[in-house]
């Protein structure tokens, strides 16, 4: 299923069987146009996807998809003569500092959250940028951390960065399969959520275009969170949440006000996924039933009106106001230990 299509009568079939070809037609558009993107919107195809071979690790790092400016180490383009890539206007597209995820911005980078200071300078101010890349990829690989994107492909509606300009959002069923199957798995953090948010989870509550009753709203978002428990009831599993005590909450239409209003404002909740038995995604004999935390931080790149919301606001006050970033930095330290301690620690974050 396709999900936040832009046209809700497209031919869902069509669009998937040719989406290679048309992104191989965008590409070879771009060289014919000196590398000045179309004014009509490409289909893309995730760059880094299989950059990082997902491992048997109990831990996932899941965010969305890069800024197109990746489109700067773009294989084809390169040998092709790409010097400078503009957008329709004739802005410039830099590339970014490191062709790998979250590597567009030294000041708003996931990896100042995961990697020490002396480290975060070493990768971005003395490595060039594909040692830099490889530095990253051993560096998850060395400390078992798996990181991956939630969507494989999308149509944007503007060249923009931002999460809620993607649309024809096209899921890494990679992904879902490998954190299913994945023994391990214990935990998982997304780097955006509407259960951080004061909205909390939404759910469907009819039928239409672009919905359907009891299934988490992708419409108004694009983030990671809300994209891979939607994906997951549309492969046919149940999905239940608890913040405490195991009083799991089903993901259906009679319980939105409840799934809207008690999680919301959450850093950490646990999940449980249920695969019936047979289900065609899957392929599995047997019912697979998973219990696995979940942690919803904000995203590294979010702006001032983060500031308001009831975690941060709290947190701030009981640390002497200190500096958002130094929350998130907690946060993801305490998701890759994830002791006893970490787990207080989270759980202390939760807004009621």
């Amino acid at each position: 299923m396709i999900l936040r299509k832009t046209n809700p009568n497209m031919n869902e079939n069509e669009y998937l069987n040719n989406i290679q070809d048309v992104n191989a037609n965008f590409i070879n558009a771009l060289i014919e146009n000196n590398f000045v993107l179309p004014h009509e919107m490409p289909v893309e195809i995730h760059p880094y996807k299989n950059d990082l071979p997902l491992q048997n690790f109990d831990n996932y790092i899941i965010g969305t998809f890069p800024p197109i400016s990746y489109l700067n180490d773009n294989i084809l383009l390169n040998n092709e003569g790409l010097n400078t890539l503009h957008n329709p206007n004739g802005n410039l597209l830099s590339a970014p500092a490191i062709p790998f995820y979250h590597g567009n911005s030294y000041n708003l980078s996931l990896w100042q959250y995961i990697l020490d200071e002396h480290l975060f300078n070493h990768v971005f101010e003395e490595l060039n940028r594909l040692a830099a890349k490889d530095f990253l990829i051993n560096y998850l690989q060395d400390n078992s951390i798996n990181y991956s994107d939630i969507i494989y492909s999308t149509k944007r509606k503007k060249y923009s960065p931002s999460d809620s300009c993607l649309h024809d959002v096209i899921i890494n069923d990679d992904l879902l399969k490998h954190i299913l199957t994945n023994n391990n798995v214990t935990r998982l953090l997304f780097n955006t959520a509407s259960a951080f948010s004061k909205s909390g989870i939404k759910i469907h509550q009819n039928n239409g275009e672009r919905s359907i009753v009891g299934r988490v709203n992708v419409n108004n978002t694009a983030n990671s969170f809300d994209l891979f428990f939607r994906a997951l009831q549309d492969r046919n599993c149940i999905i239940k949440f608890s913040v405490e005590n195991d009083n799991w909450i089903e993901v259906n239409v009679n319980n939105r006000v409840e799934l809207s209003n008690i999680f919301s404002s959450k850093i950490i909740f646990k999940a449980k996924i249920v695969i019936p038995a047979r289900n065609d995604f899957f392929n599995n004999e047997q019912e697979i039933a998973k219990e696995i935390y979940v942690v919803t931080p904000f995203s590294p790149a979010a702006r001032g009106r983060v500031n308001s919301n009831p975690v941060i606001l709290n947190w701030r006050q009981q640390n002497n106001n200190q500096d958002r970033s130094v929350l998130l930095k907690l946060i993801y330290q305490s998701f890759l230990r994830f002791n006893q301690e970490d787990l207080i620690f989270l759980n202390s974050l939760n807004v009621e």
